[in-house]
Protein backbone atom coordinates (compact mmCIF):
# COMPACT_ATOMS: atom_id res chain seq x y z
CA UNK A 1 0.00 0.00 0.00
CA UNK A 2 2.80 2.42 0.80
CA UNK A 3 4.37 1.92 -2.63
CA UNK A 4 1.20 2.94 -4.46
CA UNK A 5 0.29 5.88 -2.21
CA UNK A 6 1.17 9.53 -2.69
CA UNK A 7 5.01 9.78 -2.60
CA UNK A 8 4.80 13.15 -0.84
CA UNK A 9 2.74 11.64 2.00
CA UNK A 10 4.27 10.64 5.34
CA UNK A 11 2.42 7.34 4.96
CA UNK A 12 4.60 6.45 1.95
CA UNK A 13 7.79 6.44 4.02
CA UNK A 14 9.56 3.26 5.19
CA UNK A 15 8.35 3.08 8.79
CA UNK A 16 10.18 0.05 10.19
CA UNK A 17 13.90 0.76 9.83
CA UNK A 18 16.71 -1.72 9.22
CA UNK A 19 20.49 -1.93 9.27
CA UNK A 20 20.76 -0.13 5.95
CA UNK A 21 18.70 2.88 7.05
CA UNK A 22 20.27 3.11 10.51
CA UNK A 23 23.90 2.08 9.99
CA UNK A 24 26.75 4.61 9.64
CA UNK A 25 24.59 7.49 10.83
CA UNK A 26 24.46 6.94 14.58
CA UNK A 27 25.15 10.57 15.44
CA UNK A 28 22.57 11.88 12.99
CA UNK A 29 19.88 9.43 14.14
CA UNK A 30 20.61 10.23 17.78
CA UNK A 31 20.23 13.95 17.22
CA UNK A 32 16.98 13.45 15.29
CA UNK A 33 15.61 11.30 18.11
CA UNK A 34 16.54 13.93 20.69
CA UNK A 35 14.85 16.64 18.63
CA UNK A 36 11.74 14.52 18.16
CA UNK A 37 11.60 13.80 21.89
CA UNK A 38 11.97 17.48 22.75
CA UNK A 39 9.27 18.55 20.31
CA UNK A 40 6.64 15.95 21.13
CA UNK A 41 7.22 14.32 24.53
CA UNK A 42 5.44 16.75 26.85
CA UNK A 43 2.57 16.45 29.31
CA UNK A 44 -0.20 17.66 26.97
CA UNK A 45 0.56 14.81 24.56
CA UNK A 46 0.52 12.10 27.23
CA UNK A 47 -1.99 9.93 29.05
CA UNK A 48 -1.24 8.00 32.22
CA UNK A 49 -2.91 5.01 33.83
CA UNK A 50 -1.72 3.62 37.17
CA UNK A 51 -2.89 0.36 38.74
CA UNK A 52 -1.94 -0.60 42.27
CA UNK A 53 -3.15 -2.01 45.57
CA UNK A 54 -2.34 1.24 47.38
CA UNK A 55 -4.97 3.82 48.30
CA UNK A 56 -5.91 6.59 45.88
CA UNK A 57 -3.98 9.12 47.96
CA UNK A 58 -0.87 6.96 48.02
CA UNK A 59 -1.03 6.45 44.26
CA UNK A 60 -1.54 10.17 43.69
CA UNK A 61 1.48 11.02 45.84
CA UNK A 62 3.53 8.45 43.92
CA UNK A 63 2.46 9.88 40.56
CA UNK A 64 3.21 13.44 41.63
CA UNK A 65 6.70 12.47 42.79
CA UNK A 66 7.55 10.49 39.64
CA UNK A 67 5.90 12.53 36.90
CA UNK A 68 5.84 16.16 38.10
CA UNK A 69 9.09 16.83 36.22
CA UNK A 70 7.56 16.00 32.83
CA UNK A 71 7.74 19.31 30.92
CA UNK A 72 4.67 21.08 29.57
CA UNK A 73 4.29 22.37 26.06
CA UNK A 74 5.82 25.75 25.33
CA UNK A 75 2.59 26.73 23.61
CA UNK A 76 4.29 27.08 20.23
CA UNK A 77 3.08 24.82 17.44
CA UNK A 78 5.82 22.41 16.40
CA UNK A 79 6.19 21.69 12.70
CA UNK A 80 4.88 18.22 11.90
CA UNK A 81 3.28 17.69 15.31
CA UNK A 82 -0.17 17.17 13.76
CA UNK A 83 1.07 14.32 11.62
CA UNK A 84 2.38 12.02 14.34
CA UNK A 85 -0.73 9.86 14.59
CA UNK A 86 -2.75 10.76 11.53
CA UNK A 87 0.06 11.46 9.10
CA UNK A 88 -0.81 14.37 6.81
CA UNK A 89 -4.20 13.48 5.40
CA UNK A 90 -5.43 10.72 3.12
CA UNK A 91 -2.37 9.51 1.15
CA UNK A 92 -4.40 8.61 -1.95
CA UNK A 93 -5.26 11.31 -4.46
CA UNK A 94 -7.47 10.92 -7.53
CA UNK A 95 -4.64 9.44 -9.57
CA UNK A 96 -4.09 6.66 -7.01
CA UNK A 97 -7.72 5.65 -6.62
CA UNK A 98 -8.86 2.96 -9.06
CA UNK A 99 -5.48 1.30 -9.40
CA UNK A 100 -5.04 -2.46 -9.28
CA UNK A 101 -1.84 -3.89 -7.84
CA UNK A 102 -0.69 -7.42 -8.76
CA UNK A 103 1.48 -9.02 -6.08
CA UNK A 104 3.54 -12.20 -6.10
CA UNK A 105 3.02 -13.80 -2.66
CA UNK A 106 5.04 -16.38 -0.77
CA UNK A 107 1.90 -18.37 0.09
CA UNK A 108 0.32 -20.43 -2.68
CA UNK A 109 -3.05 -18.70 -2.47
CA UNK A 110 -5.18 -16.44 -4.64
CA UNK A 111 -6.50 -13.36 -2.82
CA UNK A 112 -8.23 -10.14 -3.74
CA UNK A 113 -8.42 -7.21 -1.34
CA UNK A 114 -10.58 -4.13 -1.95
CA UNK A 115 -9.43 -1.08 0.02
CA UNK A 116 -11.67 1.95 0.59
CA UNK A 117 -10.29 5.22 2.08
CA UNK A 118 -12.73 6.50 4.72
CA UNK A 119 -13.04 9.46 7.08
CA UNK A 120 -11.49 8.92 10.52
CA UNK A 121 -13.58 6.61 12.72
CA UNK A 122 -12.17 7.46 16.15
CA UNK A 123 -14.42 10.52 16.69
CA UNK A 124 -17.45 8.29 16.10
CA UNK A 125 -16.66 5.46 18.51
CA UNK A 126 -20.06 5.75 20.21
CA UNK A 127 -21.74 4.60 16.97
CA UNK A 128 -18.87 2.48 15.57
CA UNK A 129 -19.69 2.85 11.85
CA UNK A 130 -16.78 0.69 10.70
CA UNK A 131 -17.78 -2.07 13.17
CA UNK A 132 -21.32 -2.10 11.80
CA UNK A 133 -20.06 -2.23 8.19
CA UNK A 134 -17.69 -5.04 9.13
CA UNK A 135 -20.58 -6.91 10.76
CA UNK A 136 -22.69 -6.56 7.62
CA UNK A 137 -20.07 -7.26 4.95
CA UNK A 138 -18.20 -9.90 6.94
CA UNK A 139 -21.12 -12.03 8.09
CA UNK A 140 -21.15 -15.56 6.67
CA UNK A 141 -24.77 -16.65 7.02
CA UNK A 142 -27.44 -16.90 4.36
CA UNK A 143 -27.62 -13.83 2.16
CA UNK A 144 -24.01 -12.77 2.80
CA UNK A 145 -21.30 -11.99 0.27
CA UNK A 146 -19.37 -15.10 1.32
CA UNK A 147 -22.38 -17.41 1.08
CA UNK A 148 -23.02 -16.23 -2.50
CA UNK A 149 -19.33 -16.56 -3.42
CA UNK A 150 -19.30 -20.10 -2.03
CA UNK A 151 -22.52 -20.95 -3.85
CA UNK A 152 -20.77 -20.06 -7.10
CA UNK A 153 -17.53 -21.79 -6.10
CA UNK A 154 -15.53 -18.55 -6.20
CA UNK A 155 -14.14 -18.18 -2.65
CA UNK A 156 -13.44 -19.93 0.64
CA UNK A 157 -13.04 -17.12 3.18
CA UNK A 158 -13.79 -13.41 3.56
CA UNK A 159 -12.65 -10.83 6.10
CA UNK A 160 -13.88 -7.25 6.39
CA UNK A 161 -12.85 -4.43 8.71
CA UNK A 162 -10.48 -1.52 9.27
CA UNK A 163 -6.98 -2.01 7.89
CA UNK A 164 -5.78 1.41 9.08
CA UNK A 165 -7.27 3.92 11.51
CA UNK A 166 -5.65 7.30 12.08
CA UNK A 167 -6.78 10.70 13.33
CA UNK A 168 -7.33 12.13 9.84
CA UNK A 169 -8.34 9.09 7.75
CA UNK A 170 -8.96 5.36 7.86
CA UNK A 171 -8.92 2.45 5.42
CA UNK A 172 -11.60 -0.24 5.16
CA UNK A 173 -10.62 -3.64 3.76
CA UNK A 174 -12.61 -6.46 2.19
CA UNK A 175 -10.25 -9.41 1.67
CA UNK A 176 -11.36 -12.60 -0.09
CA UNK A 177 -9.48 -15.90 -0.39
CA UNK A 178 -10.29 -17.06 -3.92
CA UNK A 179 -10.58 -20.49 -5.48
CA UNK A 180 -8.90 -21.12 -8.83
CA UNK A 181 -12.25 -20.38 -10.47
CA UNK A 182 -12.66 -17.24 -8.40
CA UNK A 183 -9.27 -15.97 -9.52
CA UNK A 184 -10.27 -16.48 -13.15
CA UNK A 185 -13.55 -14.63 -12.54
CA UNK A 186 -12.39 -11.90 -10.16
CA UNK A 187 -14.68 -9.40 -11.92
CA UNK A 188 -17.66 -11.49 -10.84
CA UNK A 189 -16.36 -11.46 -7.26
CA UNK A 190 -16.16 -7.67 -7.35
CA UNK A 191 -19.69 -7.43 -8.75
CA UNK A 192 -21.00 -9.34 -5.73
CA UNK A 193 -19.07 -7.16 -3.27
CA UNK A 194 -20.36 -3.94 -4.81
CA UNK A 195 -23.87 -5.36 -5.06
CA UNK A 196 -23.86 -5.83 -1.27
CA UNK A 197 -22.47 -2.35 -0.55
CA UNK A 198 -25.24 -1.00 -2.80
CA UNK A 199 -27.75 -2.84 -0.59
CA UNK A 200 -26.43 -0.97 2.46
CA UNK A 201 -26.57 2.35 0.61
CA UNK A 202 -30.11 1.70 -0.59
CA UNK A 203 -31.23 0.99 2.97
CA UNK A 204 -29.72 4.23 4.25
CA UNK A 205 -31.18 6.25 1.39
CA UNK A 206 -34.67 4.97 2.09
CA UNK A 207 -36.92 6.41 4.75
CA UNK A 208 -39.87 4.02 4.60
CA UNK A 209 -40.73 2.47 7.94
CA UNK A 210 -43.56 0.22 8.99
CA UNK A 211 -43.93 1.52 12.52
CA UNK A 212 -42.62 0.31 15.86
CA UNK A 213 -39.92 -2.36 15.70
CA UNK A 214 -40.95 -5.76 16.92
CA UNK A 215 -39.10 -8.97 17.57
CA UNK A 216 -38.91 -10.93 14.32
CA UNK A 217 -38.69 -14.69 14.39
CA UNK A 218 -39.67 -15.56 10.82
CA UNK A 219 -37.22 -15.10 7.93
CA UNK A 220 -39.92 -14.01 5.50
CA UNK A 221 -41.32 -11.43 7.91
CA UNK A 222 -37.84 -9.96 8.36
CA UNK A 223 -37.14 -9.73 4.62
CA UNK A 224 -40.58 -8.21 4.03
CA UNK A 225 -39.73 -5.23 6.22
CA UNK A 226 -38.30 -2.05 4.66
CA UNK A 227 -34.51 -2.14 4.25
CA UNK A 228 -33.96 0.63 6.78
CA UNK A 229 -35.86 -1.30 9.44
CA UNK A 230 -33.87 -4.44 8.68
CA UNK A 231 -30.69 -2.41 9.11
CA UNK A 232 -31.89 -0.99 12.43
CA UNK A 233 -32.54 -4.52 13.70
CA UNK A 234 -29.02 -5.50 12.65
CA UNK A 235 -27.66 -2.50 14.54
CA UNK A 236 -29.57 -3.55 17.65
CA UNK A 237 -28.02 -7.03 17.43
CA UNK A 238 -24.53 -5.62 16.91
CA UNK A 239 -25.09 -3.35 19.91
CA UNK A 240 -26.16 -6.31 22.05
CA UNK A 241 -23.13 -8.32 20.92
CA UNK A 242 -20.87 -5.43 21.95
CA UNK A 243 -22.55 -5.26 25.36
CA UNK A 244 -22.11 -9.02 25.81
CA UNK A 245 -18.48 -8.92 24.74
CA UNK A 246 -17.73 -6.24 27.32
CA UNK A 247 -19.73 -8.01 30.03
CA UNK A 248 -17.82 -11.27 29.61
CA UNK A 249 -14.40 -9.99 28.61
CA UNK A 250 -11.54 -11.76 30.37
CA UNK A 251 -9.53 -9.98 33.01
CA UNK A 252 -6.34 -8.40 31.67
CA UNK A 253 -2.93 -8.69 33.23
CA UNK A 254 -1.83 -5.56 35.13
CA UNK A 255 0.54 -4.42 32.36
CA UNK A 256 -2.05 -5.01 29.64
CA UNK A 257 -4.69 -3.16 31.65
CA UNK A 258 -2.69 0.04 32.08
CA UNK A 259 -1.36 0.06 28.50
CA UNK A 260 -4.86 -0.50 27.05
CA UNK A 261 -6.52 2.13 29.23
CA UNK A 262 -3.77 4.71 28.64
CA UNK A 263 -4.26 4.21 24.89
CA UNK A 264 -8.05 4.45 25.19
CA UNK A 265 -7.84 7.69 27.15
CA UNK A 266 -6.59 9.42 24.00
CA UNK A 267 -9.66 8.47 21.96
CA UNK A 268 -12.57 7.96 24.38
CA UNK A 269 -14.37 10.04 26.96
CA UNK A 270 -13.24 9.29 30.51
CA UNK A 271 -16.33 7.27 31.41
CA UNK A 272 -15.79 5.05 28.34
CA UNK A 273 -12.13 4.19 28.94
CA UNK A 274 -12.93 0.59 29.86
CA UNK A 275 -15.88 -0.07 27.55
CA UNK A 276 -15.09 2.09 24.52
CA UNK A 277 -13.52 -0.76 22.56
CA UNK A 278 -16.65 -2.88 22.84
CA UNK A 279 -19.93 -1.02 23.27
CA UNK A 280 -22.19 0.89 20.90
CA UNK A 281 -23.26 3.81 23.09
CA UNK A 282 -25.86 5.37 20.80
CA UNK A 283 -29.24 3.81 21.49
CA UNK A 284 -30.40 3.96 17.87
CA UNK A 285 -28.80 3.80 14.44
CA UNK A 286 -27.35 7.13 13.36
CA UNK A 287 -28.44 6.94 9.73
CA UNK A 288 -26.64 10.06 8.38
CA UNK A 289 -23.34 9.00 9.97
CA UNK A 290 -23.45 5.42 8.68
CA UNK A 291 -24.46 6.77 5.26
CA UNK A 292 -21.37 9.01 5.26
CA UNK A 293 -19.17 5.93 5.60
CA UNK A 294 -21.15 3.53 3.42
CA UNK A 295 -21.18 6.01 0.53
CA UNK A 296 -17.39 5.56 0.39
CA UNK A 297 -17.75 1.84 -0.41
CA UNK A 298 -17.97 2.28 -4.17
CA UNK A 299 -15.89 1.33 -7.20
CA UNK A 300 -14.92 4.99 -7.70
CA UNK A 301 -13.25 5.08 -4.26
CA UNK A 302 -11.18 1.93 -3.99
CA UNK A 303 -7.79 0.37 -4.66
CA UNK A 304 -7.51 -3.29 -5.62
CA UNK A 305 -4.80 -5.68 -4.43
CA UNK A 306 -4.55 -9.00 -6.32
CA UNK A 307 -2.24 -11.68 -4.98
CA UNK A 308 -1.48 -14.92 -6.84
CA UNK A 309 1.51 -17.25 -7.39
CA UNK A 310 0.54 -17.48 -11.07
CA UNK A 311 1.85 -13.96 -11.73
CA UNK A 312 5.44 -15.21 -11.85
CA UNK A 313 4.54 -17.22 -14.95
CA UNK A 314 3.46 -14.16 -16.96
CA UNK A 315 6.24 -12.11 -18.51
CA UNK A 316 6.10 -8.40 -17.76
CA UNK A 317 3.27 -8.57 -15.20
CA UNK A 318 5.46 -7.66 -12.22
CA UNK A 319 7.71 -4.80 -13.25
CA UNK A 320 8.40 -3.48 -9.73
CA UNK A 321 10.26 -4.82 -6.68
CA UNK A 322 9.76 -3.43 -3.18
CA UNK A 323 12.93 -1.69 -2.03
CA UNK A 324 12.87 -3.06 1.51
CA UNK A 325 11.11 -6.44 1.43
CA UNK A 326 11.86 -7.59 -2.10
CA UNK A 327 8.21 -8.26 -2.94
CA UNK A 328 7.53 -8.27 -6.66
CA UNK A 329 4.48 -6.37 -7.84
CA UNK A 330 2.95 -4.57 -10.79
CA UNK A 331 0.61 -1.58 -10.95
CA UNK A 332 -2.29 -1.29 -13.38
CA UNK A 333 -3.58 2.24 -13.80
CA UNK A 334 -7.30 2.97 -13.83
CA UNK A 335 -7.49 3.07 -17.61
CA UNK A 336 -5.49 -0.13 -18.19
CA UNK A 337 -7.62 -2.71 -20.06
CA UNK A 338 -6.41 -5.51 -17.76
CA UNK A 339 -7.47 -3.64 -14.62
CA UNK A 340 -10.42 -5.68 -13.22
CA UNK A 341 -12.03 -2.50 -11.90
CA UNK A 342 -12.38 -1.13 -15.42
CA UNK A 343 -14.68 -4.03 -16.31
CA UNK A 344 -16.94 -3.75 -13.26
CA UNK A 345 -20.45 -2.74 -14.28
CA UNK A 346 -22.67 -0.42 -12.20
CA UNK A 347 -23.88 -2.57 -9.29
CA UNK A 348 -27.37 -4.04 -9.15
CA UNK A 349 -29.26 -5.45 -6.18
CA UNK A 350 -29.28 -9.26 -6.08
CA UNK A 351 -32.02 -11.58 -4.85
CA UNK A 352 -29.31 -13.75 -3.30
CA UNK A 353 -27.97 -10.98 -1.05
CA UNK A 354 -29.68 -9.59 2.02
CA UNK A 355 -28.91 -8.44 5.56
CA UNK A 356 -28.18 -11.06 8.24
CA UNK A 357 -31.36 -12.67 9.53
CA UNK A 358 -32.22 -12.21 13.22
CA UNK A 359 -30.08 -14.39 15.46
CA UNK A 360 -32.26 -15.99 18.16
CA UNK A 361 -29.19 -17.10 20.13
CA UNK A 362 -27.94 -13.63 21.08
CA UNK A 363 -28.64 -13.44 24.79
CA UNK A 364 -29.74 -10.30 26.60
CA UNK A 365 -31.00 -11.69 29.93
CA UNK A 366 -28.21 -13.04 32.10
CA UNK A 367 -30.14 -13.63 35.29
CA UNK A 368 -29.00 -16.93 36.74
CA UNK A 369 -31.88 -19.30 37.46
CA UNK A 370 -31.88 -22.15 39.91
CA UNK A 371 -30.72 -25.51 38.61
CA UNK A 372 -33.85 -27.42 37.52
CA UNK A 373 -32.17 -30.73 38.35
CA UNK A 374 -31.27 -29.73 41.89
CA UNK A 375 -34.62 -30.92 43.28
CA UNK A 376 -34.15 -34.36 41.72
CA UNK A 377 -30.73 -34.66 43.34
CA UNK A 378 -31.65 -33.06 46.68
CA UNK A 379 -30.42 -35.02 49.64
CA UNK A 380 -27.61 -36.65 47.72
CA UNK A 381 -24.72 -34.19 47.86
CA UNK A 382 -22.34 -36.79 46.46
CA UNK A 383 -24.31 -36.92 43.20
CA UNK A 384 -23.98 -33.14 42.85
CA UNK A 385 -20.20 -33.49 42.87
CA UNK A 386 -20.19 -36.12 40.12
CA UNK A 387 -21.29 -35.44 36.52
CA UNK A 388 -24.68 -37.02 35.89
CA UNK A 389 -25.35 -38.90 32.66
CA UNK A 390 -28.65 -37.37 31.56
CA UNK A 391 -28.75 -38.82 28.03
CA UNK A 392 -27.17 -41.80 26.36
CA UNK A 393 -27.68 -43.80 23.17
CA UNK A 394 -25.36 -45.90 20.98
CA UNK A 395 -23.94 -42.73 19.43
CA UNK A 396 -24.09 -39.97 22.06
CA UNK A 397 -23.38 -39.65 25.79
CA UNK A 398 -24.41 -36.39 27.47
CA UNK A 399 -23.10 -35.80 31.02
CA UNK A 400 -24.31 -32.82 33.07
CA UNK A 401 -22.43 -31.21 35.95
CA UNK A 402 -23.86 -28.01 37.53
CA UNK A 403 -21.41 -25.53 39.05
CA UNK A 404 -23.33 -23.03 41.15
CA UNK A 405 -20.74 -22.16 43.80
CA UNK A 406 -20.18 -18.69 42.24
CA UNK A 407 -23.77 -18.32 41.02
CA UNK A 408 -22.62 -16.57 37.84
CA UNK A 409 -23.53 -17.02 34.20
CA UNK A 410 -21.04 -19.39 32.59
CA UNK A 411 -21.31 -22.37 30.30
CA UNK A 412 -18.60 -24.88 29.45
CA UNK A 413 -19.33 -27.10 26.48
CA UNK A 414 -16.84 -29.70 25.31
CA UNK A 415 -17.53 -31.92 22.32
CA UNK A 416 -15.45 -34.89 21.24
CA UNK A 417 -16.30 -36.70 17.99
CA UNK A 418 -14.85 -40.10 17.16
CA UNK A 419 -15.34 -41.61 13.72
CA UNK A 420 -13.59 -44.15 11.55
CA UNK A 421 -14.47 -42.01 8.54
CA UNK A 422 -12.60 -38.88 9.60
CA UNK A 423 -9.96 -39.07 6.87
CA UNK A 424 -10.98 -41.59 4.19
CA UNK A 425 -8.75 -39.68 1.77
CA UNK A 426 -5.55 -37.66 2.36
CA UNK A 427 -7.24 -34.70 0.66
CA UNK A 428 -9.80 -34.54 3.50
CA UNK A 429 -7.16 -33.53 6.05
Amino acid sequence: MKNVSNPSSSFCKFSTGNLETLANCEAEVREELKTFHKNHYFAENMTLCVLGKESIQELEDMITRLFSQVPSSSGEEVEGSSSIVGFDGIPFSTEHIGRSVRILPIAQNHEVEVLFPLPPTKPHYTQKPSRLLSHLIGHESKGSILSELKRRGLASTLMAGLARDYSSWSLFSVKVRLTDLGFERVGEVLDIVFSYTLLIQEALNSSEESGKQQEIEDEHLFLAKPLIEQLKLVYDEAKQLGDNEFLFTSKYSASQTVSTFAENMKDYAGQHTMSGDYKFFDKELNTPLIKLFSDCLVKENCILLLSSPTYQEIEGELECTDEWYGTRYGVLETSHPSNPLSAVEPPQLSEHLHFPLPNPYIASNFQVVEDPMADNLEGNSMELEIPQLIYSDPHIRFPYHPKDCYFSFFLGLSTSISSRMRFPKPSYI
